[in-house]
């Protein structure tokens, strides 16, 4: 979720901020153990030399002694403790918990900073602890952290590099930090790149069309070579309603091994013969006689037959 327009520059250059974040949520975690010590105190001397404390422990005082000038403040050892739990607890909802669920502590709530990982997503609780545990060097001296963000691009210090956490302006809060994959980065199309972030999908420096646009190809995949000359063109694809082609006819299962093997078919037996007629036996009858031709009737054939004999 974006919470603004993105401006210029580095996301990460809020030192200034940081710093000011950082003495009010100091202040705060402060200001509770005071007031906790104050209400657990056990007692108050005034006018007291210098070096009561030490006075008091060679007398067998085993609590807690604090001096300032001439006033000294005791506390038994259950005071002192709930003293310091109180502070370790405020610190640990501030910095841990509000920081894990929203991106921020009060003091990085009031100069309008969050805490985010490489997605620009609040850190989570998980990475806000890390944080808080490296605090003990990054707060050593008020300098280690400070120095390790001030020299280092972009501006993060031992517990940021240890929890992969970024502080960034709340404009730049929801949008992928540079480095981030560009997966991630695919959700936010409509919000340009930072200075020096890859090119995220569906911009114009992207080297891919979009995932189904004409021509789209997995980036690295070579395009199918050409069917070459003389080969078959692969099939059209069949039209929305066309019934589906018949499947092939399937082939005989091979025989199982040791199965025996199928009896041939039989040979049909060749058609009998049929047997010789006998020939029909002679006869002294006349062959008859041939049928009078077409035109000519018995009567004239008789008078020919006359003309001939008197011949």
């Amino acid at each position: 979720m974006a919470y603004g327009m993105q401006p210029p520059g580095d996301p990460t250059a809020v030192m200034g901020r940081r710093i000011v974040a950082y003495i009010v949520d100091s202040l705060l975690i402060s200001g509770i153990f005071i007031v906790v010590m104050a209400l657990t105190k056990n007692n108050a001397y005034t006018r007291a030399p210098s070096g009561a404390c030490q006075i008091l422990r060679d007398r067998g005082f085993s609590g807690q002694c604090l001096q300032f000038g001439s006033r000294v403040y005791t506390w038994k050892s259950g005071g002192a403790a709930a003293g310091y739990g109180s502070s370790a607890l405020a610190s640990f909802l501030d910095l841990v918990v509000l920081q894990g669920i929203t991106g921020a502590s009060i003091g990085k709530l009031i100069m309008r900073l969050r805490v985010v990982n490489a997605q620009g997503k609040p850190c989570g609780v998980g990475r806000a602890f890390v944080r808080w545990l490296l605090l003990i060097v990054d707060a050593a001296c008020f300098i280690v952290g400070l120095l390790v963000a001030l020299l280092t691009q972009p501006h993060r210090r031992i517990g940021d590099m240890a929890a992969g956490t970024y502080v960034v302006a709340l404009a730049y809060a929801g949008r992928p930090l540079p480095g981030a994959p560009p997966s991630y980065q695919a959700a936010y199309q409509g919000a340009p790149p930072y200075q020096g972030a890859p090119p995220y999908p569906g911009s114009p420096q992207y080297p891919y069309p979009q995932t189904g646009a004409p021509g789209w190809a997995p980036p690295g995949a070579a395009p199918p070579p050409p069917p070459g000359w003389g080969t078959t063109p692969p099939p059209t694809p069949a039209e929305w309603g066309a019934p589906p082609p018949a499947p092939p006819a399937a082939e005989p299962a091979p025989p199982a091994w040791n199965a025996p093997p199928s009896p041939p078919s039989p040979t049909p037996a060749p058609p009998a013969s049929e047997p010789p007629q006998a020939a029909p036996p002679p006869t002294d009858r006349p062959a008859p006689a041939s049928p009078p031709a077409a035109g000519e009737t018995w009567w004239n054939k008789a008078f020919d037959e006359d003309d001939e004999s008197e011949e």
